[in-house]
């Protein structure tokens, strides 16, 4: 604000902080504040958990989040809800949309899908199931990511009243990515990747299920393993036609949003300001990373 920076990228200011740069910077004409949704936000539900083997359970929690409310009340009115690992500036955005399932905020249909697969009220109003088993756990992010913490606060607090209850465990990075914790958790996990096509191969194909075998260390947390999805994805990673490309697409968002590997959150704000008299500076839709804010430094210019 004191005019002695003239450009700051996403890892150097908060979402927070680019509101309170709106109302007292920028509209004093000192230079603009750009958001752009760069990454994607998720909720996984343990590949290792028996109860979310049932897609009616995964649907259920899906549901009972009213994703809307919850990222305006995040980030300040912004609309950035999603329903499946497509950006929005795609051409096969809209045709994607108008195949996929979307579950709209509706506790009922949640309470109804959850009893169907067997969950139904304890006298203290926590579901339990035949086992007796109460619908009760860990529920990590990681900590002091301030979008996700509040995501996560959000969420526990809407299964809370569909009789779910959860135990916050955040932890820093580095215990996250420790050789007991890496790419697994007990309960539900939030986390957030770029939001490129070109990497669903890496983060969903079954042959990049983290195992023991390869030290946890691939990136299809969710553990999604369906030989058609595979079948998608190599031809993806191999077409060279548009229209066939954009086709494919749309089937994967369809068995995406059908299979809910990951439950849809919402697509991370990346956060550019930049001082009045440079130009070309543009955010990057799809990806995030530390050179997400300098991929076109072939166009600033000072003035």
């Amino acid at each position: 604000m004191a005019g002695e920076v003239d450009f700051c990228m996403r890892s150097t200011i908060s979402f927070d902080g680019a509101t309170i740069l709106r109302e007292q910077w920028e509209k004093q004409g000192k230079g603009k504040v750009l958001t752009s949704p760069a990454s994607w936000t998720w909720l996984n539900l343990s590949r290792d958990n028996p109860w979310f083997s049932d897609v009616r359970v995964r649907r259920a929690l899906l549901h009972a989040i009213d994703r809307d409310a919850m990222t305006q009340n995040i980030f300040k009115g912004e609309r950035i809800e999603s329903h499946m690992p497509l950006s929005r500036v795609r051409k096969s955005s809209k045709k994607a949309l108008a195949t996929a399932t979307l579950y709209k905020h509706d506790p009922e249909r949640a309470k109804k899908l959850l009893a169907e697969a067997g969950w139904k009220p304890g006298p203290d109003g926590v579901l339990a199931n035949g086992k007796g088993e109460r619908m009760e756990f860990e529920f990590r992010c990681t900590a002091e990511r301030r979008d996700h913490e509040q995501a996560q606060a959000i969420i526990a607090d809407y299964w809370k009243k569909i009789g779910v209850r959860t135990v916050i465990k955040n932890m820093p990075n580095r215990l996250l990515n420790s050789a007991e914790n890496r790419s697994r958790w007990p309960g539900a996990f939030i986390g957030s990747h770029n939001a490129t096509v070109e990497e669903w191969q890496e983060r969903f194909h079954t042959k990049n299920i983290p195992t023991q075998e390869n030290k946890f260390a691939l990136e299809n947390v969710s553990g999604w393993n369906d030989p058609k999805k595979d079948a998608i994805l190599d031809e993806l990673n191999s077409t060279i036609t548009p229209a066939r490309s954009e086709q494919l697409q749309v089937e994967y968002c369809k068995m995406f949003t059908e299979a809910l590997p990951h439950l849809p959150l919402f697509f991370s704000p990346e956060v550019l300001v930049v001082k009045r008299g440079l130009t070309g500076i543009t955010p990057r839709q799809e990806s995030g990373g530390q050179n997400s804010s300098s991929w076109n430094t072939h166009t600033w210019n000072k003035i």
